[in-house]
């Protein structure tokens, strides 16, 4: 991650940095400015060893964003529901729009061909809001064909060996 800029002390904090502030009697207010960098990491492999990536920013991990449709395959009413839970329903979900995609991006440098977007709060976009997210990335994907990347047991397949376009 990148340094933190911090207002009260006129300048930036390296990061990994705990760093302490008088506070006077009284209401007190406080900035902090965190720049955290794109950044790509490896997930587990398969059994043909082929490792996935994830896109993070901060805390938070990017996804590409899904149709979805949600199917009711089961509701349950409170003397049957299950675990206590009054009124649970369980759902199929299933893409209504492409998902295999490869990101087309540099590990060790995302920055030179993934951007970041922040267009702002705004009543109701939420960071974990999946409709109206108010930051997004944006990324070069390639869409990969079929048998390339299909579907196992109700999910996705193994990740494909790489590379799986052009």
């Amino acid at each position: 991650a990148a340094d933190a800029e911090v207002p009260a002390l006129g300048g930036r904090v390296p990061n990994g940095t705990m760093v302490t502030v008088p506070v006077p009697a009284g209401d007190s207010k406080f900035e902090v400015f965190f720049k955290p960098q794109i950044r790509i990491e490896a997930g587990g492999g398969n059994d043909q060893q082929q490792v996935s990536f994830s896109v993070h920013r901060g805390a938070l991990m990017y996804s590409l964003p899904l149709g979805l449709n949600f199917t009711a395959v089961g509701t349950y009413i409170p003397d049957e529901a299950p675990w206590g839970i009054p009124g649970h329903t369980d759902y199929r979900v299933l893409p209504t729009t492409a998902w295999a995609y490869a990101l087309d991006a540099d590990p060790q440098e995302p920055g030179a061909s993934m951007s970041f977007e922040s267009i702002g709060y705004e009543y109701p976009r939420a960071p974990f809001n999946h409709t109206l997210s108010p930051c997004v990335v944006h990324a070069v994907m390639r869409p990969l064909t079929s048998p390339a990347w299909g579907e196992y047991m109700n999910g996705a397949a193994p990740v494909p060996a790489s590379p799986t376009c052009t």
